[in-house]
């Protein structure tokens, strides 16, 4: 199985380690992963130009280094995104990224189609100071929106209270355990366990 790993933490963090424990043991099970850290890259958000849907471009029309990470993704079976949380969302590097998804989306005759295959595995890697009670909102959010892609219910790899020391993930063997769970649930091509209900957009 192909994976597309997008790190978007803006330092070498929690979010990080915890999501290379996930694809070590991926790839100890047969994956062949692609990794990029975002925060090394130069690229933009979307513009707003509509290529992608006015006839231009079939994907998104701008080329700068975030170009071969779609296509990564486009062709993955895997796909993991690894984020802290900032101001109660994920990264701005992340975020940026994510705009640009929007050329995963076409129109045909007025219709929105997908351009990328459906069925894909969304792990989402999820690091924060808070407690688990709160922003499930945005744990929701996001599971919709990569639902809206095709994508399958997203396993999430989720480190509550952390800290903010950058390897603090290294001493609670209970998220290294579900990090390396998680691998093995989704190497097996089992459904995603999450209790993940529908995010009602308004």
């Amino acid at each position: 199985m192909k994976c597309a790993a997008v790190f978007g933490s803006p330092r070498d963090g929690n979010s990080d380690v915890l999501a290379e424990e996930f694809l070590l043991e991926a790839e100890r099970l047969g994956a062949v992963v692609e990794r990029y850290s975002l925060r090394t890259m130069k690229f933009t958000g979307c513009i707003g130009c509509m290529a992608c849907k006015d006839g231009r471009a079939e994907a998104c029309i701008l080329d700068d280094d975030l170009t071969p990470v779609l296509a990564s993704i486009a062709a993955a079976d895997i796909v993991l995104l690894a984020t802290p949380v900032y101001f109660r969302d994920v990264s701005w590097l992340l975020k940026a990224c994510l705009d640009r998804w929007y050329g995963f989306f076409g129109y045909t005759e007025g219709e929105c189609d997908l351009r990328i295959p459906a069925g894909k595995k969304m792990v989402f890697v999820v690091t924060q100071n808070m407690p688990r009670e709160y922003l499930n909102d945005m744990m929701r959010k996001y599971n919709t929106t990569f639902m809206q892609l095709g994508f399958d219910k997203m396993y999430p790899v989720r480190g509550c209270e952390v800290g903010d020391e950058p390897d603090a993930v290294l001493g609670r063997d209970d998220l290294l355990v579900l990090a390396r769970e998680t691998a093995a649930v989704v190497m097996a091509g089992r459904v995603s366990p999450a209790d993940l209900p529908v995010y009602h957009f308004g």
